[in-house]
């Protein structure tokens, strides 16, 4: 699979977290390849999906290590209840 990115049209283009994260290069894979992705939804639903996800994904992590060993930016940043 080629890491050559297609570019995404000017409206997706003005937000500028989303060129920063395409031209990390310590951006893992997965998170540009989901960004790209979701980038392609509606919005709204891309939004409700991601929370969801984060949400799911931070008490993977706390159950997988406790509550000390999850510092993942949902828990650190309270960004959403982690249990």
């Amino acid at each position: 699979m080629s890491n050559k990115q297609v570019p995404l049209p000017l409206t997706e283009r003005v937000i500028p977290e989303v060129d920063e994260i395409r031209s990390d290069p310590s951006a893992s894979y997965w998170l540009v390849e989901s960004l790209d992705a979701a980038l392609k939804r509606d919005p709204v639903d891309a939004v409700n999906d991601a929370e969801i996800l984060a949400d799911v994904l931070s008490k993977w992590c706390e159950s997988r290590l406790g509550s000390e060993g999850c510092n993942c930016v949902s828990c650190e940043g309270n960004l959403i209840s982690c249990f």
